[in-house]
């Protein structure tokens, strides 16, 4: 839509469309310092998309010497790969929303930024922060 909103005629984009990528980084957890703990925060929960608490980890206040004190060591990437299908394009011509083209992606199979970091935050190596950090700021 970015190239819409710059002049590009919606077919034009649309026939040239293949796909789109998103990424970015995320830190991981410190495996030698990590602390469970129990989430119940209904709105926690929703971000992470769990219907029930559960225990996840978080960053150990002041760390350890394997981290240096950060409680996080390394990053890794989490990407979103929306593949550029008919309905897809024929939501772009039609001058359809962000919103729209998502709804449709999504319904496509794609799996979000926010779906990548969550299972991350489950398997314990990433944290409830960094999923808000990396797709919920602008």
């Amino acid at each position: 839509l970015r190239l819409v909103d710059m002049g590009v005629q919606p077919y034009l984009v649309a026939s040239a469309l293949i796909g789109i990528i998103a990424q970015r980084l995320v830190r991981m957890l410190c495996q030698e310092c990590k602390e469970e703990f129990y989430l119940e925060d209904p709105a926690e929960m929703r971000l992470l998309g769990v219907e029930e608490p559960t225990y996840i980890f978080k960053a150990r206040k002041g760390g350890c010497k394997a981290c240096g004190g950060t409680g996080y060591k390394g990053r890794t990437a989490i990407h979103e790969v929306l593949i550029a299908q008919y309905n897809v394009k024929e939501i772009v011509v039609h001058g359809g929303t962000t919103a729209d083209i998502k709804e449709q992606a999504v319904k496509n199979g794609t799996k979000l930024l926010r779906d990548n970091v969550a299972d991350l935050v489950i398997d314990g190596k990433s944290t409830m922060e960094e999923l808000i950090k990396a797709t919920y700021s602008i």
